[in-house]
């Protein structure tokens, strides 16, 4: 049996088309990656986070983008 390093990756519309983004912090939790790519693409501040799906040993984690009403 040979051990397999998990991999996450993340994925959201806005940033980069919806192009996976490989994990910026792979000591963080999604909350955390989240944060540091908030800097970058504000609407990611009020985003959930859905997954991991599972793909062998690639975690995606989806960043969806919170719908409401202002005012």
């Amino acid at each position: 049996m040979e051990a397999q390093a998990i991999k996450r990756q993340f994925v959201y519309d806005d940033l980069n088309g919806g192009t996976p983004v490989a994990d910026p912090m792979p000591s963080g939790s999604p909350d955390d990656v989240r944060k540091l790519l908030a800097v970058q693409t504000p609407s990611l501040t009020n985003a959930t986070i859905e997954g991991p799906e599972v793909s062998g040993a690639v975690h995606t984690y989806r960043f969806r983008r919170a719908v409401g009403t202002k005012g």
